[in-house]
């Protein structure tokens, strides 16, 4: 079919938990393994949970159950709802509105971020906690009162709005009911508002959970529960259903939208058809060959397909010995309406697998022939040996098996899906297999992965599940997974980055991830602020940033244009002296190191904004504090750029024919201060124990010999300049002529001066002489640390060569919530995307 259809529906999303099988995945490798996920009770423990011994020593008391994990479990603080709210709260509702969330997960969405408006179309079983755990509670119901019990999330009514309401979505929202058919009328309405474009996406589905829970029935004979609590769909021993809970969720969508956007397309429904039996049938209760046999037929006609087109239906099936042969003889009618052909369409049910979900049967069985497309596996029927007598089989368009077997793939692959409700409403769709998706432009293996949750545990579990979703579909293409992270996720407060350098080893490299690396939550009430920060003159090496340029446009785009400004300017032409190739000797010189720090800094900060990371703050250090005023506005591009050339060929200039040199030395400010010789000037304070001298050579050499020889660790910087020192003294008029050529602005954003070490001032931002000092005077970095970090939480991201200034900040006595430099250390190998 057309990819254009406009008529065509896609199932971009999934989600539910069923008997012995915790979600969707789970449960299609235990329906393709055929088995059984019900369990025999131990009626010792049941009577010990509290179950009366009179009901389970009955004879006919049948101990088995499906038991759904975790029925007892709701991450109430994840949608924001109270311990007590939390505890009135039907246990249908809870699931239901968790599967919600993870449907639009699975379907690469969140409703902030999603265009466009969204439906909730479904329905729940009867109320069995507000009956047996709150009414049963007089205190609790004086308490809160007859009225909000009911309201808190305890009737039929309250399930989609509820999940609409939580989840903010603004769609049609509505409660369906019609039985065991709920959840598969619940689709094709969903599918009707958004073929009516009522909405733009649409979940549905259902919740039926019994409560008290697992702890197995009564049989009676004449009703349609199974002596021996199997479910035996369609075969000779049917003898009855068992009645289970479970919830499932479909997230769906126009098929050309889907498509435009990129989502997931796991299955297309190409039509459906809702009726009712009316008075055709022997009873309420009683199914009806006519009624179904019609909705059959007509959503085949609306999908314009033959029955010959269909090779996999999946039934009602309750396992009945009444209700399976009138379904049987209702499927081969609706089929002989367009051929004669047998035994060409497999025949199967979910109930043997996981029993009869009343509201969520429908969607569950969805959910299993979602699943049997994609895996192109017809699934076999569990709990099945030989058909019913009372099915003429061999002359119908069926066949039934207990095995598994591949899907051929000859035609189309599409498949039938029934679902009957007590009181006549039958629904049936049609789906086909996805179409082939484009596959993804070449990426690099190096990718970024942004994981996020509301505590610790949540990242931690969420790295486990990814690890294990890519061990089980390798081939996964490592940057479509990225960019769902990144988009198609809420990014909440507990945070985790990783990047992972290999397809193959990406689920290992997840489970050994360093936590103590990667960006770390913040648990407090607000999130935390973002400042950039800017690396001065010797943090440059040879091919700083090279990795980036011909992937990221914005970073490329402005370096190239920067370059050509600052040869404008007067200066050198930097491509070739920044190349991997490029002499570091060279790089060093004062007129080479320091714009081309300048121009990488503004070129990460540009691409940095690009992606949405707005800063609270920027702190530079010496030369970065020029990028700081840049990006506040206080210096245009032109000119920050002209003064750095201007301010790097002065500083050559004073140094010419004289060697100088910066050392860093691991001492406190007072206690260095005091082995100064007079030509030796305190250059920069980056902590408490950190500062930077600078001066001539000899000297310089001569105090880091002094400082080794009393265990004292010091170190030359990788510059030939002395910035910040006496020996500037010659060329600042020259400079402060200049500054004055320059037009300086107020700033429009936070930064703290490298002089005082508190907030800029427009009145010394626009002063020509601020920047002269600047250029002489000592920069207090540690202090204009203590500035920023001052206040509400702040992560700090290093936009520069080098990584010395995130090592600053960890040192801070009041420590960010994170330090991240954007580029490796200049010794390590491994690509510039992974620190990207």
């Amino acid at each position: 079919m057309s990819e254009t259809d406009e008529s065509a529906v896609a199932i971009v999303g999934m989600s539910g938990r069923f008997p012995g099988a915790p979600d969707v995945n789970r449960l299609w490798e235990r329906v393709v393994a055929g088995d059984d996920c019900l369990v025999d009770l131990n009626p010792a423990l049941l009577i010990q949970a509290g179950l009366p011994a009179s009901i389970v020593n009955q004879p006919n008391y049948v101990p088995r159950a499906g038991i759904l994990e975790g029925v007892d479990r709701f991450d109430a603080e994840f949608f924001g709802i109270g311990a007590r709210d939390a505890s009135i709260m039907d246990p249908q509702h809870r699931h239901f509105l968790e599967c919600s969330w993870e449907a639009l997960e699975s379907g690469g969405h969140v409703p902030e971020t999603f265009d466009g408006a969204i439906g909730v179309f479904a329905g729940c079983g009867m109320d069995t906690y507000l009956i047996n755990n709150l009414v049963t509670n007089q205190k609790l119901v004086d308490q809160v009162g007859w009225f909000l019990l009911r309201h808190t999330s305890n009737d039929k009514d309250f399930l989609p709005t509820f999940t609409s309401y939580k989840l903010d979505l603004r769609g049609p929202s509505v409660s369906v009911q019609t039985a065991c058919s709920t959840s598969l009328v619940a689709i094709h309405l969903a599918a009707q508002s958004l073929l009516s474009f009522e909405c733009d996406l649409a979940l549905a589905g259902g919740s039926t959970i019994e409560v008290p829970h697992g702890v197995g029935y009564t049989f009676q004979e004449g009703e349609i529960l199974s002596p021996d609590g199997h479910c035996r769909a369609f075969e000779a021993r049917s003898a009855g259903t068992v009645l289970t809970s479970g919830t499932g969720v479909v997230s769906l969508r126009r098929l050309a939208d889907a498509i435009e956007d990129g989502d997931p397309v796991l299955a297309i429904l190409r039509a459906s058809a809702v009726n009712n039996d009316g008075a055709r049938k022997v009873s309420y209760l009683a199914p009806s060959v006519d009624g179904h046999a019609d909705v059959v037929k007509e959503a085949l006609a609306v999908a314009g397909l033959s029955a010959r087109d269909i090779q996999l239906v999946d039934a009602h099936g309750t396992g009945t010995p009444v209700g399976d042969p009138i379904e049987f003889a209702a499927l081969t009618e609706a089929f002989r309406s367009t051929t004669d052909d047998t035994g060409f369409c497999r025949l199967t049910s979910t109930k043997p697998n996981i029993g009869h979900l009343d509201t969520a049967a429908g969607v569950a069985s969805v959910i299993k022939v979602v699943q049997a497309l994609r895996h192109r596996t017809l699934p076999p029927l569990a709990n099945f040996e030989r058909p019913s007598a009372l099915l003429d089989v061999g002359r119908s368009p069926f066949e039934l098996s207990g095995e598994a077997v591949e899907w051929p793939g000859d035609a189309v692959r599409r498949a039938g899906v029934s679902s009957l409700g007590v009181g006549g409403t039958n629904a049936h769709v049609i789906l086909e297999e996805a179409p082939t998706a484009q596959p993804s432009p070449p990426s690099t293996p190096e990718q970024v992965l942004c994981l996020s949750g509301m505590s610790i545990a949540a990242v931690d579990a969420s790295v486990q599940r990814l690890a294990t979703h890519l061990d089980r579909s390798p081939e996964a293409e490592l940057a479509d997974v990225a960019h769902t992270l990144a988009v198609g996720r809420r990014h909440m407060r507990q945070r985790r980055v990783m990047t992972i350098t290999d397809t193959a080893a990406a689920p290992q490299q997840l489970r050994d991830a360093d936590r103590s690396r990667s960006i770390s939550g913040f648990s407090g009430e607000h999130p935390p602020r973002l400042a950039f920060m800017f690396p001065g003159g010797g943090s440059q090496y040879t091919g700083m940033g090279s990795g980036l340029d011909h992937r990221f446009e914005v970073f490329h785009d402005s370096m190239s244009d920067s370059m050509r400004r600052v040869e404008a300017a007067g200066g050198p032409s930097l491509a070739p002296l920044m190349a991997p190739d490029g002499d570091p000797a060279v790089l060093r010189q004062a007129d080479v190191s320091l714009p081309s720090v300048f121009i990488t800094s503004v070129a990460l900060a540009r691409q940095w904004m690009a992606w949405g990371a707005q800063p609270d703050a920027l702190v530079g250090h010496s030369l970065g504090e020029y990028v700081a005023a840049h990006l506040a506005g206080v210096l245009s591009l032109d000119d920050a750029i002209a003064l750095v050339v201007s301010r790097s060929r002065l500083m050559a200039n004073a140094s010419a024919g004289r060697p100088v040199g910066m050392l860093a030395v691991s001492l406190a400010e007072a206690a260095l201060a005091e082995r100064l010789s007079d030509d030796i000037s305190m250059a920069v304070v980056n902590t408490a124990e950190d500062c930077v001298v600078a001066g001539p050579l000899d000297a310089v050499e001569r105090l880091a010999a002094e400082l080794e020889a009393d265990d004292i660790q010091a170190s030359l910087l990788k510059l030939s300049a002395a910035a910040h020192s006496s020996i500037l003294d010659p060329v600042l008029e020259e400079f402060g002529q200049f500054v004055r050529t320059v037009t300086l602005n107020d700033p429009t954003m936070r930064y703290p001066s490298n002089l005082t070490g508190t907030w800029i001032t427009a009145d010394r931002a626009t002063d020509p002489q601020y920047w002269v000092d600047h250029l002489r005077g000592t920069v207090r970095f540690a202090d204009c640390l203590a500035t920023v970090l001052d206040g509400a939480p702040m992560v700090l991201s290093e936009l520069g060569p080098g990584q010395a200034l995130s090592a600053y900040a960890r040192m801070q006595p009041t420590a960010p919530v994170a330090s991240l430099p954007a580029l490796r250390h200049p010794n390590d190998a491994s690509p510039d995307t992974v620190h990207t």
